[in-house]
């Protein structure tokens, strides 16, 4: 008939949806709570953990730009003189230039271990006397024959190599055999060949 309702547990029909339901939670309360599935905690706790480790990484990743931007503009707006990469690990920018300097004639001794002592190696320095220049740092940036002579402690500019001045003789540069006039300014570059040459007045 269009209005019995039927128990799905006991088969006893009714004439309406309300006499169903008491019937159910009269006779069959027991067996309906027995059905009722306990909650899955095993599953809530693994759900708890994922979400937990999820948010931990989006934690990290976000530090880690963040921190490695501000490393990077740290690294890009300190000068060479100050800067200490420590050693040649984590290194972005990697380079090597060859220096000769001249006066009157005589090759100058570009020492050993400019730029390094105990505990500290600045970007640009040296490991031997061969006038092998190294530019290295955990950052891409340009650094310039300048800064060299600022970790050096030297005096280098237009008119001036150490106490040689311009008033009392000529000073030129050339890089990979072209003249320069770049100086303090120039920006080293892998495999350049730089010589700086003066020459006093007779």
């Amino acid at each position: 008939m269009e209005n019995e309702f039927k128990c799905e547990i006991c088969g006893t029909i009714f004439q309406s949806h309300e006499s169903l339901n008491q019937h159910t939670s009269a006779k069959h309360k027991e067996l309906i709570k027995s059905e009722r599935k306990p909650l899955n905690t095993k599953k809530i706790r693994n759900w708890i953990i994922f979400i937990l480790v999820f948010v931990g990484f989006i934690w990290l990743v976000v530090y880690g730009i963040s921190g490695t931007i501000k490393e990077d503009e740290f690294c890009a707006s300190q000068s060479a003189a100050e800067m200490n990469i420590g050693s040649h690990t984590n290194l972005k920018n990697h380079i090597h230039q060859e220096l000769e300097i001249l006066i009157d004639g005589e090759r100058q001794l570009i020492p050993s271990e400019i730029g390094i002592s105990p505990g500290i190696m600045r970007p640009i320095h040296t490991h031997d006397s061969s006038g092998e220049v190294h530019v290295e740092g955990p950052c891409k940036r340009d650094f310039t024959l300048g800064d060299f002579f600022d970790v050096w402690v030297k005096e280098f500019d237009s008119t001036k190599i150490f106490d040689k001045t311009t008033q009392n003789g000529s000073l030129k540069m050339s890089v990979n055999g072209q003249e320069s006039t770049e100086f303090r300014n120039l920006i080293l570059k892998d495999h350049d060949r730089i010589k700086i040459e003066y020459i006093s007045n007779k």
